[in-house]
């Protein structure tokens, strides 16, 4: 199965009016022909330009019958649903202050399911946050009259960072900017948002524990070094950062 395969079900769909079909490919890691389909073009009704889910279901069947081609459709995020998803993550981050991904399926089925997944400290999650924001989800979507049949919520909960863990994070990898100072603690700990980092960095210039360079990255000053843990241990931030400094060389 290969390129001779591929023209042959691209031939039965252009035959079969298949014009929702964004391509159509050969998967070798399974020898099965791939029929890609944006998320835009599946509904509930099919019309010219719009095919449903038991639609792709038969075109599927009668391509493995009449061309003998082992075939498989994947249904691709499209504008609409990007649209949707990145209105629903700006909206609750606004609103709530509160970093979250969202996933919605298929944008233009009349009913639609919701994953959401948050990160957040467990206290902001005790203050019902997550109701908050299904209430925003259920009411962005009924402005856009989609009924929305299920919202899914995933919590990360972490601990929130403190003046300890950010001292430690700029000592193992300065100078760092403010964007990979947040990317880096993010992976250990909850930081509520960039401007609540920002106000931390901010109050420990002020009191003499890091100064912010001319280029906006951060470095510690002596003060800063000296209240920092430090050790012999692998896990403390000098041998962390030596390690890291290692790295650079490499």
């Amino acid at each position: 199965m290969g390129s001779a395969d591929v023209i042959a079900v691209r031939t039965f769909l252009e035959e079969s009016d298949a014009h929702f079909v964004s391509d159509v490919f050969h998967r070798a890691s399974d020898d099965s022909i791939i029929v890609t389909v944006s998320s835009d073009n599946v509904a509930k009704v099919v019309d010219d330009t719009h095919t449903s889910l038991k639609q792709l279901e038969n075109l599927k069947k009668k391509i493995n019958k009449v061309v003998g081609s082992k075939v498989e459709y994947i249904v691709f995020k499209g504008e609409i649903q990007e649209r949707h998803e990145n209105s629903i993550v700006e909206i609750i981050s606004n609103q709530l202050d509160v970093d979250v991904n969202c996933n919605v399926s298929n944008a233009k089925s009349s009913s639609i399911d919701v994953w959401i997944q948050i990160e957040a400290a467990d206290e902001v999650f005790r203050d019902g946050l997550v109701d908050k924001i299904k209430e925003l989800v259920l009411e962005y979507f009924g402005l856009h009259e989609i009924d929305v049949s299920k919202i899914v919520t995933d919590e990360v909960v972490r601990d929130e960072a403190n003046l300890i863990h950010i001292l430690l994070s700029v000592k193992e990898i300065a100078p760092i900017n403010l964007d990979g100072l947040q990317t880096k603690m993010g992976n250990d700990y909850f930081i509520p948002s960039q401007k609540w980092l920002q106000t931390k960095l901010d109050g420990l210039r002020r009191n003499g524990f890091l100064i912010r360079q001319s280029d906006g990255t951060y470095v510690l000053t002596d003060m800063g070094l000296s209240v920092t843990p430090s050790g012999t241990t692998r896990s403390s931030s000098d041998i962390t950062r030596a390690l890291f400094l290692a790295r650079r060389k490499w």
